[in-house]
Formats: structure tokens, sequence, C-alpha cells
């Protein structure tokens, strides 16, 4: 079974946005304040992208300060190449 392609024009800006700053700053929290947005939406934005591409983008770990850390998944960020 073939892999799906993606037609990158269709892929939402802010989803985008959001996925670049998480995997800038590799934390949901920080990601959304350097975004100036709130945590919850930069979440739904990572989700919706997720779930447009089928795969995880990344592990969410809350630490000890109720922040959300977040590692890359193995080959999940390939399916946006």
């Amino acid at each position: 079974m073939g892999k799906t392609t993606i037609d990158r024009r269709w892929l939402p800006l802010n989803a985008l946005r959001a996925f670049e700053g998480v995997a800038k700053h590799s934390s949901f929290t920080a990601a959304a304040n350097a975004l100036l947005i709130s945590q919850s939406a930069l979440s739904r934005h990572v989700i919706a992208l997720e779930k447009l591409i089928g795969a995880q983008l990344f592990e969410r770990v809350v630490d000890d300060h109720d922040e959300v850390e977040a590692t890359a998944v193995q080959g999940g960020v390939d399916d946006l190449t």
C-alpha cells in the first residue's frame, strides 16, 4: 500500500506556524507564548495537522511546572516532507 501524498497548498498556515513554534522551542507552552496564543489553541492547531497528515508529530510530556514539553516523533515529521 503506497504512501498518501498531501497537497501542501492545502495545509493550514496557522497549524504550520504552531508546528514550527513547537519544533523550535521543544515546548507547547513556550511556543504558545512566542506566538501570542493560548497553549490550548496551539495544541488544537498541532492536533489538526496531525489528523490531516495521519501521523503523530510530537510526544507530549507534562513537566513539574505544568509545562507541556514536546519531543519529535521518529517518522512523524517525515510525513510532512
